[in-house]
This record gives structure tokens, sequence and C-alpha cells, in this order.
């Protein structure tokens, strides 16, 4: 992957799947109980053992507490009850509730894999989709405190932008610099904001709205970025431009005024 403007944004290497990185608790998120990624997680909670077990289930018993109680009035100590242990095995995995309630969050998602259809709107559509899914995971049904609000502490967030959403960018940054690899896309494309504008998307529509929104809802708004996508602001292109005038056409929409596809040359064919 080229450095540059789409230099990863951590390089720590991406978790391997876990019991904690699967498990989705069904009574405290309204998921369905049938969700593969429930019986994964606990599959690989009992092949791991009983600390893997308890692991999970100190993490389910978390999610009831931010779920019944709100994040200001998470309890340790009933935490520890519900899981039956004690509060320090609780402060030997997580020394701190942030650390903890971001470690539930992360147990509630799913990394996902990186799309390469060969096609870069199919593949944002289905990189969006994952942050969708995993908004409608913390949505859930009818919560005293909606899970997914724990985020907006400070002292949580920072864990869970470090543990999950860095390594979710840095896959968006290799869907995007493989399209311009491809000359799908142009050197001088914000990245960073296409991805920005697509989770805005999904917080908006999943989380705050609590709407349904389908792959073909995604798919108008990520061909609408493709085909007229922001600049960055260093971009010679965006630099050059006369005040007041419109951006000149790039990605898709330079290929079609110049009469050519994506990676094709200009021109008659020899």
């Amino acid at each position: 992957m080229k450095q540059g403007p789409l230099a990863p944004t951590s390089q720590a290497p991406l978790p391997t799947s876990t019991a904690a990185d699967g498990a989705v608790p069904a009574a405290a998120t309204g998921a369905p109980t049938g969700d593969a990624t429930v019986a994964a997680a606990r599959s690989a909670a009992a092949e791991q053992g009983p600390d893997a077990q308890l692991t999970v289930q100190i993490l389910r018993r978390t999610l009831n507490e931010i779920a019944g109680h709100g994040y200001a009035n998470l309890q340790l100590e009933r935490i520890a009850r519900a899981a039956g242990c004690a509060r320090s095995a609780i402060l030997r995995r997580w020394p701190t509730r942030g650390a903890l309630a971001s470690a539930a969050l992360i147990m509630l998602s799913d990394l996902g894999e990186i799309p390469d259809t060969g096609d870069l709107v199919e593949d944002l559509v289905e990189h969006t989709w994952c942050n969708a899914t995993n908004q409608r995971r913390m949505r859930g049904a009818d919560l005293p405190h909606p899970v997914w609000s724990v985020m907006s502490e400070p002292e949580v967030y920072e864990h869970f932008r470090h543990d999950f959403l860095s390594r979710r960018r840095d896959m968006g940054l290799t869907v995007i610099q493989r399209a311009m690899d491809r000359g799908e896309l142009s050197e001088d494309v914000d990245a960073q904001l296409i991805l920005d504008t697509l989770a805005g998307l999904t917080l908006y529509r999943v989380s705050l709205q609590s709407e349904r929104l389908s792959r073909e809802q995604i798919r108008p708004v990520v061909s609408a970025l493709v085909e007229n996508p922001p600049l960055r602001e260093d971009s010679p292109a965006r630099r050059d431009l006369p005040l007041g005038e419109g951006l000149a056409p790039v990605g898709r929409a330079a290929h079609a005024a110049a009469g050519t596809e994506p990676g094709a040359q200009a021109g008659p064919p020899a």
C-alpha cells in the first residue's frame, strides 16, 4: 500500500478473532438470538476454557449494566456479582471503566474483512454496510440507555478508537488506495472525508434515528461520492482553482469527460 495521504492510521496488526471480538449479547441489545456471531463467540470461549468464558460473561454483564443503568452509574461490583466473579477479576483484565466499556463494545462489533470486488463503489458499499450492521447491534431495542451512546464518554472513546475504529479506518483506506492504484480514483481525493461521510450516514440513520438502512440506500450515496469525490486541501487541483469556480471532475466523472474507462488509455485502440 502506498504511503503518503493514505498511510494507515494505525500500525498495530489487526486482531485475530477471539471470543470477546465476536459475541453479541442478544438479551442486552435486542439482537436475534440466532445471530451467527453469538454462536461463534460461545464456541470459541468453550474451546479456550473457563477463563475465556468468564471474560465473555463479564463483557456481557457489562453491556447489560450499560443498557440498564448508563455509563455514569456503571458499577464493577454489580457486574462482578452478575458474572459470578470477584471485582479483582475484572480489574485484572481491564484496569479502568473506560477500557472495560470499550472492550464490551468491541465484543458487540465485527471487524469484518477488506472488500475486494475490483469495483470501488461495491467495495465501499460493503465497508459501509459493516458499519451499519455494527451500529444496529449497538442500538438494540427499547433500551433505557442505548449501548452505542457510551462512545460519547471520552475515556471510552479513546480506547474504542485505538482498538477498533482505527482498524476499521485502515481497512477503508486500503479500499480507496486500491482504487487509486487501478486508476479508478485520483490521488488528490480526500479519502478521510469520504470515509467520514459514510460513517456519518450510518451513525445518524441507524444510531440516532433508529431507522433501517439497506445496501440499496447506501449505494447511490457511495456512487455520488465516487463520481465527484472531495479533494484534499493540499491538492494542486483544488489550490489552483479560481475562487468561486467548481472543482474539475475527478474519478469516474473525469474518465467520462475524457471518454475513457478507469485504467484505460485515451484514444482509439491500437
